[in-house]
């Protein structure tokens, strides 16, 4: 990521402390409330590579919890994050078809079962949220073949 170009305000050591904007050159941009140089608080990061965007709170430079929309991905994902930016904890991922996915999550991956709800309203309880989401992915893939 390197070193972007910050706007707004600092504090008395030139970091980063209060409401800002710090844009990368890559077109990654941080938006919302710092301390001490980190972005922590509310606020919004878009990731310049795959266009991601993280929309909740920050702590200590790490997104926590919130919302994360993947346009590659085709899902919305509100729940917990580790500092890495994984989903992590409790969350539900809903997929732009409609089908919904609520569990747990472990370093971005399904941990154990959880609970679908289909487009049509349909609900029931997978045993293992991680295959479910393969198995989405592999038919959006030969979905997309077929077209």
């Amino acid at each position: 990521m390197g070193n972007g170009q910050y706007e707004g305000e600092m504090n008395g050591s030139g970091q980063p402390h209060g409401k800002g904007i710090m844009r990368w050159s890559d077109g990654e941009y941080h938006e919302g409330e710092w301390r001490k140089g980190k972005p922590h608080g509310k606020g919004v990061r878009r990731n310049g590579g795959n266009g991601c965007l993280f929309r909740g709170e920050f702590r200590n430079g790490c997104f926590s919890s919130g919302s994360l929309i993947c346009p590659s991905k085709e899902y919305l994902y509100v729940g917990g994050f580790d500092c890495e930016g994984w989903l992590h904890g409790s969350g539900i991922v809903t997929y732009f078809d409609g089908t919904r996915i609520e569990g747990e999550w472990v370093h971005a991956r399904g941990a154990g079962a959880g609970f679908v709800t289909h487009p049509d309203g349909a609900k029931e309880q997978v045993r293992d949220i991680q295959r479910y989401m393969k198995y989405i992915e592999l038919k959006r893939r030969k979905d997309r073949s077929e077209e």
